[in-house]
């Protein structure tokens, strides 16, 4: 089949838009490429049984009311040893973020690293 590495580098790159593995810090990056009118949409994103180096990955994530964003973690993950690092696209600073309902500091104005899974984070800008 001819051109099938084109095919191949599409699949790559969108895998990439919604999950990636960091070899510098050994962390797991999520949501990173996700454009920000997926989230204005019901129901959001949402990745089912995707394939990471540290486990079978399920999240969904979505805008919650305005200033807030929820994103579900779910699967057979081990978290690995630089986290699990959220970069979703949000139109200003990260101001809180909360995991299974406890306030972390682990987050600058961008990006929340955080260490448990499965996970229900609420990321407020």
């Amino acid at each position: 089949m001819p051109h099938t590495w084109v095919g191949s580098s599409f699949v790559r790159a969108l895998r990439t838009m919604l999950a990636y593995e960091r070899e510098e810090d050994h962390a797991l990056v999520l949501a990173a490429g996700v454009a920000p009118a997926w989230l204005a949409s019901e129901p959001g994103v949402g990745v089912k049984r995707l394939p990471t180096y540290f486990g079978v990955l399920s999240y969904t994530l979505r805008l919650e009311g305005d200033g807030a964003l929820r994103m579900r973690l779910t699967g057979d993950l081990t978290v690995p040893p630089g986290g699990i690092v959220l970069a979703p696209p949000l139109p200003r600073a990260l101001t809180a973020v909360t995991v299974n309902g406890t306030p972390i500091q682990s987050f600058t104005a961008d990006t929340a690293t955080i260490h448990q899974f499965p996970a229900d984070v609420r990321l407020e800008y």
